[in-house]
């Protein structure tokens, strides 16, 4: 009850403030400045990571310390420090001036707020299916980058990561599916810890991590594998600037990776050359009150669900290495050959930097009015 409170209160405020403030970007903005302010009474008596072994295999650890929000324009882009792993991979000297897809996604719903009316130059997402998706509804310039795995730095330094790889031996990285905001996600635990056991004796596996997200934690599910001998993980927050940085040494640490449905961290998975299995068991959604059946029968569900089917499929058997079917799956949703260099991706920068500067209604118009265009990956 209280959550659905909480995503109504949310959802009234958002179109109030869409009322009251005629400049989108700018509601954007002040939207992350009140975020960010609200994460800084949160982390008032927590400490910094040590970026430790220790700190990345303890997940009390890891939930525990200060989450380093970045600062962006538009808050999704401080989401699994997506914003900050860019920023810096690139060597931008201020936030990033665009929408930035905060995962892969799949089906046909574009996020409306990030479109033409964004008040930002461009829409930043993974690959060539996203685009075929967004160019149904809008315009918007769009640049590809591929995985946003490929530009995060490593939580762990070459030291500590070998120092826990001896400790773990062979390791299995297991991605149970997640909750989000207003759905709790349930699953068969017992026939997933069977497919876990099963793949750990055929594979000679040593340790078994369950990497949880952080709702999940806090919804309790944690001590559901602890009591099993299973060591559980977690990224952290999804406003942790660190997220990914530890998701990647996370995937680093794993000979082999699993979960039991379709996400981001597959194509993360498959981007950092670990083999990825999915057992792709039945799932449950529910939350503090019922859902509406329209939420789960309507086009763009229908089409999520026949694309997380294809990669389902893809991913079903346990392999040593990607297949080819397996390649051209990554490739199409996760888009690994868009993969920009640090020129390529701070050019990208420097021209949506250039035309933020021109009114809220006209830089997407500065953008592709920029002469640099032509040599920069922008769809437009």
């Amino acid at each position: 009850m209280i959550r659905n409170v909480k995503s109504g209160l949310r959802f009234a405020v958002n179109e109030a403030t869409r009322a009251l403030i005629w400049d989108e970007a700018l509601r954007k903005r002040l939207a992350e400045c009140y975020y960010a302010w609200a994460a800084r009474r949160v982390n008032a008596r927590e400490g910094f990571a040590a970026r430790s072994a220790s700190d990345l295999l303890d997940w009390r650890a890891t939930m525990g310390f200060r989450f380093e929000c970045s600062r962006e324009v538009y808050r999704a882009n401080s989401f699994y420090g997506i914003g900050e792993a860019l920023r810096t991979f690139s060597g931008a000297q201020g936030c990033i001036k665009a929408c930035v897809e905060h995962g892969v996604h799949f089906g046909s719903y574009v996020n409306g707020q990030e479109l033409e009316g964004s008040g930002l130059p461009c829409l930043i997402t993974f690959s060539p299916a996203r685009l075929e998706h967004i160019r149904v509804v809008s315009d918007v310039p769009v640049a590809m980058v591929g995985p946003y795995i490929a530009y995060a730095p490593d939580y762990l330094d070459e030291i500590e990561m070998s120092k826990v790889r001896d400790q773990l031996g062979r390791t299995l990285l297991v991605f149970p599916s997640h909750s989000v905001d207003r759905v709790k996600v349930t699953y068969e635990l017992a026939s997933l810890v069977s497919e876990i056991e099963r793949v750990k004796r055929e594979r000679e596996i040593n340790s078994v991590l369950i990497c949880l997200y952080y709702r999940d934690l806090l919804n309790g599910v944690a001590g559901d594998y602890e009591s099993l001998g299973y060591r559980v993980v977690t990224a952290g927050y999804r406003e942790d600037a660190l997220f990914l940085a530890r998701q990647r040494s996370l995937i680093f640490l794993a000979d082999l990776t699993m979960s039991n449905s379709v996400g981001t961290q597959v194509g993360y998975c498959g981007y950092l050359g670990r083999p990825h299995y999915i057992f792709d068991q039945e799932k449950r959604y529910g939350s503090d009150s019922a859902l509406d059946d329209s939420e789960f029968n309507n086009a763009y569900a229908r089409s999520q669900a026949a694309e997380k089917a294809e990669v389902a499929a893809g991913f079903s058997v346990l392999t040593d290495s990607l297949t080819g079917k397996q390649r051209e799956l990554l490739e199409r949703y996760w888009g690994f050959s868009k993969v920009r260099s640090r020129d390529e991706l701070s050019d990208l920068f420097a021209v949506c930097e250039e035309a933020y500067r021109a009114g809220s209604k006209a830089r997407q118009r500065s953008l592709r009015s920029n002469p640099r265009l032509e040599q920069l990956p922008f769809e437009v």
